[in-house]
């Protein structure tokens, strides 16, 4: 169990956290945001990059500003994750074992695993400055299972991967994902309805929502309408235009208003019920 209790952050007097309260529980969990939402910030604060004031964040009853243990059952990906280039594969992740405290026969069965795992086996001798940044990026999730830890961060995950990449790491959540906290920072709500069973909604530092994918879904019921673009003259009141498209050769609009509409409902997603929580609807 990992506890957030009241965290707060500030830089420079600049609230990035705001009174930020939630239990996670073993689970995979979406942090879902625009950008500055404050999602980085919490994550660096978990990992301890960011000093918290004692209790604020706690790990299995034990304050994570007193235990170094707790930081050992961390697996995290920055969202801008780097390498020595000129370093191999191989060099590099027995580097970040050595940081993780894992002693030479068990890093490398581990090393073998994870990278098994990101399908990059084969890179094991080349130089970091050979790969392409998709690469690097499966890398860097290799690298956050190491040791297999308890709890596993990832700050932006998908950023740089094409869709095949993209696909293996939802089925890499998938296999590791019994017993585990899992944490997925992203602004891709795609990304987050097919990875994660429960969503956190940021916005400027606070925790505006939380639930399932369904209950955040179901925050758009009823608010979710469609209608040709020409009769947008019939929308009573303030509305947001939630996307365009066309059919049967018509532009039609599908748009979210907290007013009652005289308009065909339309089917709602996780991005209908996101873009409600954020704007209020």
């Amino acid at each position: 169990m990992l506890e957030i209790k009241n965290l707060t952050k500030t830089f420079n007097k600049n609230i990035a956290i705001d009174n930020f309260s939630f239990t996670f529980n073993n689970n995979v969990y979406a942090l879902l945001g625009p950008n500055g939402a404050g999602k980085t910030s919490l994550l660096r604060s978990i990992v301890g990059l960011y000093p918290s004031k004692e209790n604020s964040i706690i790990y299995n009853d034990f304050s994570s500003s007193k235990s170094k243990k707790t930081f050992s059952k961390i697996g995290y990906l920055p969202q801008d994750f780097a390498l020595f280039k000129e370093l191999k594969v191989k060099e590099v992740m027995q580097l970040l074992s050595n940081l993780k405290g894992l002693d030479r026969t068990s890093s490398e069965k581990e090393i073998s695993n994870v990278l098994e795992l990101v399908d990059m086996s084969d890179r094991l001798n080349s130089r970091i400055r050979t790969l392409s940044g998709g690469m690097v990026r499966r890398i860097g999730i290799a690298q956050a299972l190491l040791g297999n830890p308890d709890i596993i961060l990832f700050d932006e995950p998908t950023v740089g991967l094409d869709p095949e990449e993209r696909l293996r790491f939802k089925n890499i959540i998938s296999s590791i994902k019994k017993d585990k906290t899992i944490i997925i920072s992203t602004h891709i709500v795609d990304d987050a309805d097919s990875l994660c069973e429960n969503i956190l909604i940021m916005d400027k530092g606070k925790l505006k929502k939380s639930g399932t994918v369904e209950e955040i879904k179901s925050v758009a019921r009823e608010k979710a309408f469609i209608l040709n673009e020409s009769a947008v003259d019939s929308i009573r009141g303030s509305y947001i235009l939630q996307k365009k498209f066309a059919y049967d050769e018509k532009v039609m609009m599908k748009i979210l208003s907290s007013n009652s509409q005289n308009l065909e409902k339309a089917s709602i997603d996780l991005e209908d019920g996101y873009i409600c929580v954020l704007k209020n609807i």
